[in-house]
């Protein structure tokens, strides 16, 4: 059969015919897009097969227009429709055997896996660019789907299901980590049941965690009434505490988001040391946040991992309220910007919100083009090099920050290619730039890409951040369903850069300067995630679709890789925190944010995948799920509740994960054994509340019997677990982690089709 409808231009001479009345259409408009046949009821059998909750009918008033123009010549609107409506079916018949492009190449993420079978290789359709020349539609006609340009009528968008959870005056997008699963919904239940019982011993546990954890999170000293340079410098940790804290951080942050010019910076802490208050207020704020994210790195023994978890949270508390003091306008400058971007890292690292980060992110991309920084600097007059190359690495931090903050959050990344043309930071090191204002003047030469500088990691982030930024548009767009066309199109053109990069890395191991195991491991989080919450979607319904085995491999690689560092023993973290070389297993254990939502995702697909296997008896399907033995998954699973045990310790409150993965391993094992799991299941809930309120008893009792402080500059009383702004607060989204009509909103059997998707709270 032979697809392709010329379509007509008219002109103002041409005679217009008036064309016939077009059947109306019954079946609902998801079967008609996707051309298969409707049983026409709501939801439509189609409909829910394929995960639909709800589908949508063409509305009355397109009939009635239509009526109303079928007796004369159709309307300039109803012609654009038709037209519309005519190309977009004609695109949807393309046959699937069209050769994909070069870019479009997928590339292995991990080798040791069988090959695809010819059957289930997947596809992608191309279209050509002659049809769109022929559209002569209106712009507000127009509407781009994720940058592809793909189009979608007015009609379609209205009818289109919203793709997200509503929940307690909140919307949580696409891409949240809560719409990745409904899989537990048993072991959800019996929890349900067991803490709605106020005479079971698991209810008192729960209840008497809940009061720890609030005298855990109590923060009496965050909203003083002003924080000027003196109190700044008042919260710098001693010298020793803080020499260790900056060296830390230098050594792996920075050298991913580069924000600071290191020489320079080190210049200004030999001044503070000297002198501290003679040192400006906005590198004072600069450091505190340094000493915070370093924190997330430090293995001394001795300071308690909670009290400088606290002292942290304190020095970013005191930041932040510096920031948005009533003289913020005198700091939107660069200075201001790089305090900025640091805040902002911090609060990706801590807990807070993903929420609250995204809206931060979005005013400091505002701050970041009001001063310009979306433009090349080379198009700027009076600049010198070393300030355009800041403007360079500042701009590509900012970007890489907003869209990791779409992700985590689920909200649109209110950015597009076409807002900016600022060029990539050049390949060169701290020492070649020169900050004086009597600098030479001459740009420095950039070093080829096959050299490793200090801005190599930067730079291959920023060489994938057009596609991330065109996968965080297509995950989070609000109007548009997800195609596996268009996500296979995505994700082999994000992992043919990533094996780019990746082959890049490795040519590096021969020279005397190469990436550190931290470097390349932050770098595989901030671009792996993007994978595996593109494909989670189709990943998860592989067990009854083969077509979407693909989709099933890529996540299932790609959360082995993303677990891969966690410690394989209780002991062995401890061990590692003598070598610089486990900066990251550290950082999954001091860190917050992105660095436990990440590994939390990726976990819940091993646990998926470790159900299916169990489910289909013994996992003897054929080799599709039975690549990985059960024994390896649950091995990653119970490692991953060690680490969970680790952070509570290092005083993290939020103690669902814990307790929901120690039941989920109790309900994997009593599946194992065939026999009924709810006993189970009870009886690994009692031991994970216990431990915690072990743990969270301990902590709350350091707090209360602290006096403030260890030394000078070292805070170690009541702070807060959360950022300001988001703790102790009915709106934040950590608040309800231990809140009982949270955790049934988001787990019980009525939901509505737009509450549908959130399943478990941590």
């Amino acid at each position: 059969m032979e697809f392709g409808f010329p379509v007509p231009s008219q002109t103002a001479d041409e005679t217009v015919v008036v064309k016939k009345r077009r059947r109306p259409a019954l079946a609902c408009e998801q079967c008609r897009r996707r051309k298969v046949k409707c049983d026409r009821v709501s939801p439509c059998g189609p409909c829910q097969r394929s995960g639909l909750e709800v589908c949508t009918y063409r509305p009355e008033w397109v009939k009635t227009a239509e009526k109303v123009n079928s007796g004369g010549p159709p309307s300039r609107e109803n012609r654009d429709l038709d037209r519309e409506t005519s190309i977009s079916d004609w695109q949807r018949q393309l046959p699937a055997g069209v050769p994909p492009t070069a870019a479009s190449v997928l590339l292995p993420v991990t080798a040791g896996h069988p090959q695809i079978p010819d059957g289930l290789r997947p596809r992608s359709s191309a279209v050509s660019d002659a049809s769109s020349a022929d559209l002569r539609m209106p712009p507000e006609r127009r509407m781009r789907l994720g940058g592809t340009g793909a189009s979608t009528t007015d009609s379609e968008r209205r009818s289109t299901p919203v793709r997200g959870s509503f929940l307690k005056s909140r919307f949580y997008g696409p891409s949240h980590w809560m719409n990745s699963s409904e899989a537990f919904q048993y072991v959800l239940d019996v929890h349900r049941e067991a803490e709605t019982d106020d005479r079971s011993e698991l209810h008192s546990l729960l209840k008497e965690c809940k009061r720890l954890c609030r005298i855990c999170k109590a923060q009496p000293h965050l909203h003083d009434p002003a924080f000027g340079s003196t109190t700044l410098a008042s919260n710098v940790p001693q010298q020793p505490l803080c020499d260790e804290l900056v060296r830390l951080y230098l050594r792996t942050f920075e050298t991913v988001y580069r924000i600071l010019h290191v020489p320079t910076f080190r210049l200004q802490y030999a001044a503070f040391q000297s002198d501290p208050h003679g040192t400006s207020a906005v590198f004072v704020a600069q450091l505190l946040l340094v000493c915070a994210l370093g924190s997330c790195l430090y293995g001394g023994s001795d300071i308690p991992r909670y009290s400088l978890r606290a002292s942290a949270l304190r020095w970013i508390a005191a930041t932040q309220a510096w920031i948005g003091s009533p003289s913020e306008k005198s700091r939107l400058n660069l200075s201001g910007l790089q305090t900025q971007c640091l805040l902002l890292v911090a609060k990706l690292a801590f807990p807070g919100g993903p929420e609250l980060v995204w809206i931060s992110a979005g005013s400091l991309v505002r701050a970041a083009m009001l001063l310009g920084l979306h433009h090349d600097p080379s198009k700027l007059p009076g600049i010198s090099s070393f300030e355009c190359e800041m403007r360079r690495r500042l701009w590509a931090t900012i970007l890489d920050l907003q869209i990791q903050s779409s992700i985590e959050s689920g909200g649109p990344p209110m950015i597009s290619e076409t807002d900016y043309d600022c060029g990539l930071p050049s390949n060169i090191d701290d020492a070649q730039l020169d900050p004086s204002p009597g600098g030479s003047g001459v740009a420095a030469v950039a070093k080829p890409l096959a050299v490793f500088t200090g801005t190599s990691i930067q730079c291959a982030l920023m060489r994938t951040l057009p596609v991330r930024l065109e996968v965080a548009k297509y995950l989070n767009d609000f109007g548009s369903e997800q195609t596996y066309d268009e996500t296979l199109r995505l994700g082999s053109k994000l992992r043919a850069v990533l094996e780019e990069n990746m082959r890049l890395f490795r040519s590096y191991s021969s020279q005397h300067q190469q990436p550190t195991a931290f470097q390349v491991k932050l770098f595989e989080l901030l671009t792996y995630r993007f994978l595996l919450v593109l494909h989670f979607p189709f990943a998860i319904k592989a067990r009854k679709n083969p077509q979407y085995y693909f989709s099933h491999k890529v996540c299932l690689d790609l959360s082995l890789s993303l677990l891969r560092c966690q410690p394989t023993a209780p002991n062995s973290l401890a061990t590692s925190f003598q070598a610089v070389e486990e900066d990251y297993a550290r950082l999954q254990v001091l860190g917050s944010g992105i660095f436990r939502n990440s590994p939390l995702r990726a976990v819940i697909f091993v646990c998926i995948e470790l159900l299916v296997q169990l489910e289909d008896d013994m996992g003897q399907i054929g080799s599709t799920f039975n690549s990985l033995g059960r024994q390896e998954l649950y091995k990653i699973v119970a490692e991953y509740v060690q680490l969970l045990a680790k952070r509570i310790e290092a005083g993290e409150t939020t103690v669902r994960g814990h307790v929901f993965f120690n039941c989920l391993l109790a309900h994997i094992d009593a599946l194992q054994a065939s026999r009924p799991s709810k006993d189970d299941i009870l009886a690994a809930m009692k031991r994970s509340l216990e431990f915690c309120q072990n743990m969270l008893k301990a902590m709350a009792q350091a707090y209360s019997g602290s006096n403030g402080t260890t030394g000078p500059g070292v805070v170690l009383d009541d702070a807060a677990q959360t950022l300001p702004g988001s703790a102790t607060t009915a709106s934040s989204a950590d608040s309800g982690l231990l809140d009982n009509s949270l955790w049934f909103d988001l787990v019980g059997n009525t939901r509505s089709p737009i509450d549908k998707a959130p399943w478990l709270f941590f």
